[in-house]
Parts: C-alpha cells; sequence; structure tokens
C-alpha cells in the first residue's frame, strides 16, 4: 500500500484555514488580459454614447456658426436627448456586454481556485 501524505492546511488571508492546494497567484499576463478586457469592454460601453455626443455637438456647432446663432441652451439639450435616446435603444447591447465581461472575470476566479 503506497504511502499518502496528509493534505496541507493553509491559512488564508481572513485567518481561515483551509486543506488542499494554496491559492495561485495571478501571473502578470493575466493580468494584462484583464486589463485589456476592461478597457475594451469600457470603451464599447461608453463609445456610441460619446461618438453621439460629438457628431451632435459637431452638427450644433456648424449650424450655429452658418447663422451666427450663440445659444447656450442649443448645444447642451439636444446633445442631453440624443445621448439618452442612444442610450435607451442601446441599454440591451450594454448589458449584454457587461454581462460577457463578468462571466468571463468569474470563470477566471474560479479557475484560479478563489471560490468554491
Amino acid at each position: 500500500m503506497p504511502h499518502r501524505t496528509p493534505p496541507t492546511v493553509f491559512e488564508g488571508q481572513d485567518g481561515g484555514r483551509t486543506l488542499g492546494e494554496p491559492p495561485q497567484s495571478m501571473t502578470e499576463p493575466e493580468l494584462i488580459d484583464i486589463a485589456r478586457d476592461a478597457i475594451l469592454t469600457l470603451f464599447k460601453v461608453s463609445g456610441p454614447l460619446l461618438l453621439v455626443g460629438l457628431v451632435v455637438g459637431l452638427a450644433i456647432a456648424i449650424f450655429q456658426t452658418l447663422t451666427q446663432i450663440q445659444e447656450m441652451t442649443l448645444t447642451f439639450v439636444p446633445k442631453i436627448m440624443a445621448v439618452f435616446a442612444v442610450l435607451v435603444l442601446l441599454i440591451p447591447y450594454f448589458l449584454n456586454t457587461l454581462n460577457e465581461f463578468w462571466v468571463q472575470m468569474l470563470d477566471r476566479v474560479t479557475q484560479a481556485g478563489g471560490v468554491g
């Protein structure tokens, strides 16, 4: 009968003790991948709103230049309304994008042994 060594006891960060393998630390490439995915998700969610604000603002600025109307509310109200309309229309896309990112992060945590 082969000799089995008892499982090693590791002390967690919260002072609790666990049996088994020590927690794995995150490597630098994994951290860079997570940061890259977070930045891409940020661009996917905020990009359409910022782009609409930019296009509407540019169109209003051209209109004001051509007509020489210098009304301050003319710039803000249409921009806010356009951004809000795009926000309402793209909520399913935004939620899907954020959900995919969240599931991907949870998968990484569970693969690393951080949960469970």
